[in-house]
Protein backbone atom coordinates (compact mmCIF):
# COMPACT_ATOMS: atom_id res chain seq x y z
CA UNK A 1 0.00 0.00 0.00
CA UNK A 2 1.33 3.77 -0.76
CA UNK A 3 1.95 5.66 1.72
CA UNK A 4 1.55 9.50 1.82
CA UNK A 5 4.85 11.39 2.11
CA UNK A 6 4.63 14.97 3.82
CA UNK A 7 7.40 16.34 5.12
CA UNK A 8 6.73 19.69 5.68
CA UNK A 9 5.11 19.59 8.83
CA UNK A 10 3.60 16.78 11.16
CA UNK A 11 0.75 15.20 10.14
CA UNK A 12 -0.44 15.10 13.62
CA UNK A 13 -1.32 17.25 16.96
CA UNK A 14 -0.18 15.28 19.96
CA UNK A 15 3.38 14.59 21.32
CA UNK A 16 5.32 12.83 19.09
CA UNK A 17 6.41 10.16 22.11
CA UNK A 18 2.48 10.16 22.45
CA UNK A 19 2.06 9.46 18.23
CA UNK A 20 4.53 6.60 18.45
CA UNK A 21 2.81 4.63 21.59
CA UNK A 22 -0.24 4.91 19.63
CA UNK A 23 0.85 3.68 16.40
CA UNK A 24 2.55 0.64 18.41
CA UNK A 25 -0.99 0.62 20.01
CA UNK A 26 -2.29 0.56 16.92
CA UNK A 27 -0.14 -1.70 15.10
CA UNK A 28 -0.79 -4.38 17.79
CA UNK A 29 -4.39 -4.31 17.19
CA UNK A 30 -3.37 -4.40 13.46
CA UNK A 31 -1.95 -8.08 14.23
CA UNK A 32 -5.12 -8.86 15.72
CA UNK A 33 -7.08 -7.76 12.59
CA UNK A 34 -5.09 -8.05 9.54
CA UNK A 35 -6.45 -10.93 7.83
CA UNK A 36 -10.10 -8.76 8.31
CA UNK A 37 -7.92 -6.12 6.52
CA UNK A 38 -6.10 -8.50 3.82
CA UNK A 39 -10.01 -9.32 2.75
CA UNK A 40 -10.93 -6.16 2.57
CA UNK A 41 -8.16 -4.69 0.58
CA UNK A 42 -5.20 -6.59 -0.72
CA UNK A 43 -3.05 -3.56 -0.34
CA UNK A 44 -2.80 -4.60 3.23
CA UNK A 45 -0.54 -7.11 2.01
CA UNK A 46 1.54 -9.36 3.74
CA UNK A 47 4.29 -7.27 4.35
CA UNK A 48 2.14 -4.47 5.45
CA UNK A 49 2.32 -4.66 9.30
CA UNK A 50 6.30 -5.24 8.74
CA UNK A 51 6.74 -1.69 6.83
CA UNK A 52 4.31 -0.01 9.50
CA UNK A 53 6.75 -1.29 12.54
CA UNK A 54 10.26 -0.65 10.71
CA UNK A 55 8.29 2.84 10.24
CA UNK A 56 7.58 3.15 14.25
CA UNK A 57 10.94 1.72 14.74
CA UNK A 58 12.45 4.84 12.53
CA UNK A 59 10.49 7.45 14.10
CA UNK A 60 11.78 5.96 17.19
CA UNK A 61 15.40 6.22 16.67
CA UNK A 62 15.60 9.82 14.47
CA UNK A 63 17.40 12.60 16.64
CA UNK A 64 15.13 14.64 18.13
CA UNK A 65 15.21 18.30 19.41
CA UNK A 66 17.12 17.52 22.56
CA UNK A 67 20.41 15.55 20.43
CA UNK A 68 20.15 18.38 18.19
CA UNK A 69 20.38 20.99 19.97
CA UNK A 70 23.12 20.03 22.57
CA UNK A 71 25.55 19.67 19.38
CA UNK A 72 24.98 23.16 18.90
CA UNK A 73 24.98 23.81 22.52
CA UNK A 74 28.60 22.66 22.67
CA UNK A 75 29.99 24.71 19.61
CA UNK A 76 28.06 27.74 21.43
CA UNK A 77 29.92 27.26 24.38
CA UNK A 78 33.55 26.97 22.34
CA UNK A 79 32.60 30.35 20.58
CA UNK A 80 31.86 31.97 23.95
CA UNK A 81 34.86 31.13 25.57
CA UNK A 82 37.15 31.84 22.13
CA UNK A 83 35.27 35.28 22.70
CA UNK A 84 36.47 35.64 26.06
CA UNK A 85 39.97 34.40 24.88
CA UNK A 86 39.55 36.74 22.23
CA UNK A 87 38.89 40.53 24.24
CA UNK A 88 41.48 39.27 26.84
CA UNK A 89 43.93 39.12 24.29
CA UNK A 90 43.59 42.36 22.91
CA UNK A 91 42.98 44.53 25.95
CA UNK A 92 45.84 42.78 27.08
CA UNK A 93 47.57 43.56 23.62
CA UNK A 94 46.58 47.16 23.39
CA UNK A 95 48.55 47.68 27.16
CA UNK A 96 51.86 46.74 25.55
CA UNK A 97 51.35 49.01 22.61
CA UNK A 98 50.64 51.87 24.85
CA UNK A 99 53.62 50.61 26.59
CA UNK A 100 55.88 50.53 23.20
CA UNK A 101 54.97 53.40 21.64
CA UNK A 102 53.85 55.60 24.12
CA UNK A 103 52.76 59.47 22.93
CA UNK A 104 52.30 58.41 19.49
CA UNK A 105 48.39 59.61 18.61
CA UNK A 106 46.09 56.84 16.42
CA UNK A 107 49.14 54.32 16.91
CA UNK A 108 46.64 51.95 18.41
CA UNK A 109 43.77 52.70 15.55
CA UNK A 110 46.37 50.53 13.65
CA UNK A 111 45.57 47.52 16.05
CA UNK A 112 41.62 48.19 15.36
CA UNK A 113 41.20 49.49 18.91
CA UNK A 114 38.66 52.22 17.69
CA UNK A 115 36.50 49.47 16.55
CA UNK A 116 37.00 47.37 19.67
CA UNK A 117 34.07 48.04 21.59
CA UNK A 118 31.52 47.55 18.81
CA UNK A 119 33.20 44.36 17.83
CA UNK A 120 33.55 42.60 21.70
CA UNK A 121 29.94 41.24 21.42
CA UNK A 122 30.19 40.38 17.67
CA UNK A 123 31.73 37.00 16.85
CA UNK A 124 32.28 38.20 13.21
CA UNK A 125 33.61 41.50 13.87
CA UNK A 126 36.07 40.57 16.45
CA UNK A 127 37.29 37.82 13.96
CA UNK A 128 38.23 40.61 11.70
CA UNK A 129 39.73 42.94 14.22
CA UNK A 130 41.93 39.68 15.45
CA UNK A 131 43.32 39.45 12.52
CA UNK A 132 44.37 43.23 11.90
CA UNK A 133 46.02 43.24 15.10
CA UNK A 134 47.88 40.37 14.49
CA UNK A 135 49.25 41.89 11.21
CA UNK A 136 49.93 45.15 12.91
CA UNK A 137 51.37 43.35 16.23
CA UNK A 138 53.84 41.00 13.72
CA UNK A 139 55.19 44.15 11.86
CA UNK A 140 56.24 45.80 15.50
CA UNK A 141 56.99 42.45 17.55
CA UNK A 142 60.43 43.57 18.20
CA UNK A 143 59.01 46.66 20.25
CA UNK A 144 56.34 44.89 21.80
CA UNK A 145 58.91 41.84 22.32
CA UNK A 146 61.13 44.61 24.69
CA UNK A 147 58.27 45.73 26.69
CA UNK A 148 57.25 42.15 27.41
CA UNK A 149 54.71 41.34 24.69
CA UNK A 150 56.52 38.03 24.01
CA UNK A 151 56.54 35.84 21.05
CA UNK A 152 54.13 33.08 22.47
CA UNK A 153 51.48 35.66 23.10
CA UNK A 154 51.52 36.89 19.41
CA UNK A 155 51.36 33.27 18.52
CA UNK A 156 48.54 32.79 20.87
CA UNK A 157 47.33 35.65 19.14
CA UNK A 158 47.08 34.43 15.69
CA UNK A 159 45.95 31.00 16.80
CA UNK A 160 43.09 33.22 17.99
CA UNK A 161 42.32 34.99 14.88
CA UNK A 162 41.72 31.64 13.15
CA UNK A 163 40.15 30.05 16.08
CA UNK A 164 37.21 32.04 15.79
CA UNK A 165 36.31 32.38 12.85
CA UNK A 166 36.09 28.49 12.51
CA UNK A 167 34.42 28.38 15.63
CA UNK A 168 31.66 30.82 14.04
CA UNK A 169 31.83 28.67 10.90
CA UNK A 170 30.84 25.74 13.14
CA UNK A 171 27.85 26.98 14.57
CA UNK A 172 26.62 28.15 11.53
CA UNK A 173 26.91 25.04 9.96
CA UNK A 174 25.77 23.18 12.89
CA UNK A 175 23.01 25.33 12.79
CA UNK A 176 22.22 24.39 8.81
CA UNK A 177 22.83 20.98 9.52
CA UNK A 178 19.86 20.88 12.58
CA UNK A 179 17.24 22.85 10.26
CA UNK A 180 18.05 19.52 7.44
CA UNK A 181 17.86 16.73 10.64
CA UNK A 182 14.65 18.35 11.75
CA UNK A 183 13.18 18.07 8.61
CA UNK A 184 14.41 14.21 8.11
CA UNK A 185 12.65 13.79 11.88
CA UNK A 186 9.81 15.20 10.65
CA UNK A 187 9.35 13.00 7.43
CA UNK A 188 10.11 9.55 10.03
CA UNK A 189 7.20 11.01 12.24
CA UNK A 190 4.85 11.61 9.32
CA UNK A 191 5.77 8.24 7.86
CA UNK A 192 5.26 6.43 11.08
CA UNK A 193 1.53 7.94 11.26
CA UNK A 194 0.90 7.67 7.83
CA UNK A 195 0.57 3.57 8.22
CA UNK A 196 -2.09 4.01 11.29
CA UNK A 197 -3.96 6.57 8.69
CA UNK A 198 -4.63 4.22 6.00
CA UNK A 199 -5.35 1.49 9.31
CA UNK A 200 -8.05 4.26 10.51
CA UNK A 201 -9.28 4.50 6.92
CA UNK A 202 -9.61 1.43 6.06
CA UNK A 203 -11.15 0.15 9.75
CA UNK A 204 -14.03 2.78 9.44
CA UNK A 205 -15.52 1.10 6.16
CA UNK A 206 -13.94 -3.01 6.83
CA UNK A 207 -15.70 -3.07 10.65
CA UNK A 208 -18.90 -2.56 11.19
CA UNK A 209 -18.91 -2.80 15.55
CA UNK A 210 -18.32 0.64 17.15
CA UNK A 211 -15.40 -0.99 19.73
CA UNK A 212 -13.29 -2.13 16.94
CA UNK A 213 -13.29 1.14 15.10
CA UNK A 214 -12.37 2.96 18.31
CA UNK A 215 -9.13 0.67 18.48
CA UNK A 216 -8.18 2.29 15.00
CA UNK A 217 -9.56 5.89 15.45
CA UNK A 218 -6.74 8.54 15.77
CA UNK A 219 -7.17 11.07 18.60
CA UNK A 220 -10.26 9.28 19.85
CA UNK A 221 -11.29 9.92 23.27
CA UNK A 222 -9.74 8.04 26.62
CA UNK A 223 -10.31 4.49 26.92
CA UNK A 224 -11.40 3.95 23.12
CA UNK A 225 -7.69 4.30 21.62
CA UNK A 226 -4.97 6.51 20.92
CA UNK A 227 -5.99 9.91 22.84
CA UNK A 228 -5.28 13.72 22.02
CA UNK A 229 -3.46 15.90 24.09
CA UNK A 230 -3.30 19.37 24.54
CA UNK A 231 -1.28 21.71 22.89
CA UNK A 232 1.89 22.98 24.98
CA UNK A 233 1.76 25.95 27.21
CA UNK A 234 3.85 27.87 29.56
CA UNK A 235 3.74 30.86 32.34
CA UNK A 236 7.18 32.01 32.83
CA UNK A 237 7.67 35.41 34.86
CA UNK A 238 10.82 37.26 33.72
CA UNK A 239 12.40 39.87 36.49
CA UNK A 240 12.16 43.52 36.39
CA UNK A 241 14.77 44.72 33.29
CA UNK A 242 16.23 40.71 32.72
CA UNK A 243 15.17 38.12 30.69
CA UNK A 244 13.54 34.52 31.19
CA UNK A 245 13.20 31.67 28.56
CA UNK A 246 11.46 28.43 28.21
CA UNK A 247 12.35 25.59 25.78
CA UNK A 248 9.17 23.60 23.58
CA UNK A 249 8.90 20.21 23.44
CA UNK A 250 6.48 20.89 20.32
CA UNK A 251 8.17 22.35 16.84
CA UNK A 252 8.55 26.10 16.70
CA UNK A 253 8.12 25.50 12.50
CA UNK A 254 7.67 29.60 11.16
CA UNK A 255 3.98 28.73 10.38
CA UNK A 256 2.84 27.02 13.95
CA UNK A 257 0.69 29.61 15.40
CA UNK A 258 1.36 30.69 18.89
CA UNK A 259 -0.60 32.58 21.43
CA UNK A 260 1.14 35.32 24.07
CA UNK A 261 -0.68 36.95 26.76
CA UNK A 262 0.04 39.19 29.56
CA UNK A 263 -2.18 38.07 32.14
CA UNK A 264 -2.16 41.63 34.59
CA UNK A 265 0.30 44.22 33.37
CA UNK A 266 1.25 46.67 36.04
CA UNK A 267 1.21 50.74 34.36
CA UNK A 268 3.39 51.18 31.85
CA UNK A 269 4.39 47.41 32.10
CA UNK A 270 5.43 45.49 28.65
CA UNK A 271 6.90 42.37 27.81
CA UNK A 272 8.84 41.10 24.32
CA UNK A 273 8.64 37.68 23.36
CA UNK A 274 11.74 36.52 21.02
CA UNK A 275 12.71 32.91 19.62
CA UNK A 276 15.99 32.01 19.26
CA UNK A 277 18.26 28.79 19.35
CA UNK A 278 20.39 29.42 22.02
CA UNK A 279 20.80 31.29 25.18
CA UNK A 280 23.19 33.76 23.98
CA UNK A 281 22.27 34.23 20.50
CA UNK A 282 21.11 37.93 20.05
CA UNK A 283 17.51 38.94 20.48
CA UNK A 284 16.31 40.20 17.27
CA UNK A 285 12.88 41.17 16.04
CA UNK A 286 10.42 39.89 18.72
CA UNK A 287 6.67 40.72 19.44
CA UNK A 288 5.34 43.45 22.36
CA UNK A 289 2.92 43.04 24.86
CA UNK A 290 1.42 45.70 26.71
CA UNK A 291 -1.52 46.79 28.76
CA UNK A 292 -3.28 48.04 25.55
CA UNK A 293 -2.55 44.93 23.58
CA UNK A 294 -2.27 41.84 26.40
CA UNK A 295 -2.99 39.11 24.08
CA UNK A 296 -1.52 38.47 20.55
CA UNK A 297 -2.00 35.25 18.33
CA UNK A 298 1.12 35.55 16.12
CA UNK A 299 3.22 32.28 14.19
CA UNK A 300 6.45 31.61 15.75
CA UNK A 301 8.43 33.48 12.29
CA UNK A 302 6.60 36.57 13.82
CA UNK A 303 9.37 36.42 16.50
CA UNK A 304 11.86 36.25 14.91
CA UNK A 305 15.26 34.36 15.04
CA UNK A 306 14.65 30.36 14.72
CA UNK A 307 14.43 27.31 17.53
CA UNK A 308 13.00 26.26 19.92
CA UNK A 309 13.08 28.78 22.86
CA UNK A 310 11.15 31.50 23.47
CA UNK A 311 12.31 34.55 25.59
CA UNK A 312 10.70 36.91 27.81
CA UNK A 313 11.93 40.16 28.01
CA UNK A 314 10.60 42.57 30.74
CA UNK A 315 10.89 46.41 29.49
CA UNK A 316 9.22 48.14 33.24
CA UNK A 317 10.40 48.14 36.75
CA UNK A 318 8.53 45.02 38.28
CA UNK A 319 8.85 41.44 37.07
CA UNK A 320 6.57 40.56 34.29
CA UNK A 321 4.34 37.24 33.86
CA UNK A 322 4.04 35.96 30.50
CA UNK A 323 1.42 32.63 29.55
CA UNK A 324 3.09 31.20 26.51
CA UNK A 325 0.65 28.57 24.28
CA UNK A 326 0.88 26.73 20.94
CA UNK A 327 -2.71 27.84 19.72
CA UNK A 328 -5.12 24.99 18.66
CA UNK A 329 -6.33 26.02 15.17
Amino acid sequence: MAVSDNTARRGYIVADATMRQDQRTMHAHYLNHEAAFRAFNPEFDAGFGGRWLAAIEAAEHAPGHTERTGALMELTTGQTAAMDQARQALQRLFYFVGQAFPGIVGHLDQYGRRGYLAARKQTDKMGGLLQIAFAAATRDADALAAKGFSAALLAELGALATALPAAATAKAIQKGTNAEDHARYVAAQNAAYAYGQAASAAAKICFTERATIALFRLGSPAGHGPAATPPERHAITAPAGGTKAVAFATALLPDTPLRLRLPAPKKGQTATVYRVSAPDEPLVGGVKLAAGQRRLDVTAAALGGAGQLLVVCSGGAYPVRVALAVREM
